[in-house]
């Protein structure tokens, strides 16, 4: 931690909080949404937000949420989940993680906590981290989903998967031409990325069937090749095509389209 300031929300900074949120996630959402979740939150404490910040810019931020568990008509237990944990992408693989993490667990016991839930992908770094610091796995009764909006899934978990993936970003916002369509959205993977659009007219366009989405529902939690056999399947069994009006485009991109495969 050196040179940084580990410190509580201020009441004035929610601008800064969210742009910084917006940024480390690609898309996370709008002011009204972080007022919710926290400040208008019951019980809400200045110090359930947890701030790293280096020479007055916000490089990590952790936000805290306590509840009662009742464990019967006589006895409850003060519990807390974490959420919305992000790192500024010039600082990740630093430690600050962990910083954020172990602060978190000390301020919730200061607070009387005497249980921390976290929920996160199996095999992520989160959960790799959890599991090192005593975090158990509770075993739930099956959970089941039903997709309602399919485009809005898709742009949540390629938001996520590549602002999680610094050589992906990277492979991405070069792919200025790239497009992915989903039923009547489609969205620029350079954008996605956090490049600005370049609109030259040439589009590559990777089209996708709606009923292709189940197949990709734990693409971010898959390894590489599981991710690669996953997208050549859709491509052999006619889920996704591939559309352009520039084949020299296309081309281009195909040598490009090694090196977003090596970073998956």
């Amino acid at each position: 931690m050196k040179n940084f300031t580990l410190r509580s929300y201020k009441s004035g900074e929610e601008a800064n909080i969210v742009n910084f949120l917006n940024l480390c996630y690609g898309f996370w959402g709008k002011p009204d949404k972080w007022q919710r979740l926290y400040p208008e939150y019951p019980n809400f404490n200045d110090n359930d937000i947890v701030i790293i910040e280096d020479k007055g810019e916000i490089i990590g931020h952790r936000g805290l949420h306590f509840r009662n568990l009742a464990l019967s008509r006589e006895s409850s237990v003060v519990t807390v989940s974490s959420g919305d944990t992000a790192i500024h992408p010039r600082h990740r693989g630093s430690g600050l993680d962990r910083e954020l993490h172990d602060t978190a667990l000390q301020m919730a016991k200061a607070r009387g906590a005497g249980m921390a839930f976290a929920w996160h992908l199996k095999g992520s770094a989160s959960y790799k981290r959890n599991i090192r610091s005593g975090f158990i796995e509770i075993r739930q009764p099956p959970v089941y989903a039903q997709i309602i909006k399919p485009e809005k899934v898709m742009k949540a978990g390629l938001l996520h998967l590549i602002h999680r993936k610094g050589k992906l970003r990277e492979a991405l916002a070069e792919s200025k031409e790239l497009y992915l369509t989903m039923g009547n959205i489609r969205l620029s993977l350079a954008e996605l990325a956090g490049a600005e659009r370049e609109d030259s007219g040439k589009i590559v366009e990777v089209i996708i069937n709606k009923d292709a989405l189940p197949l990709l529902v734990n693409f971010r939690s898959w390894g590489r090749w599981q991710r690669i056999g996953s997208l050549i399947r859709l491509l052999i069994t006619g889920k996704a095509r591939v559309r352009t009006n520039a084949p020299g485009a296309l081309a281009k991109l195909g040598i490009r389209g090694l090196k977003v495969l090596a970073s998956l």
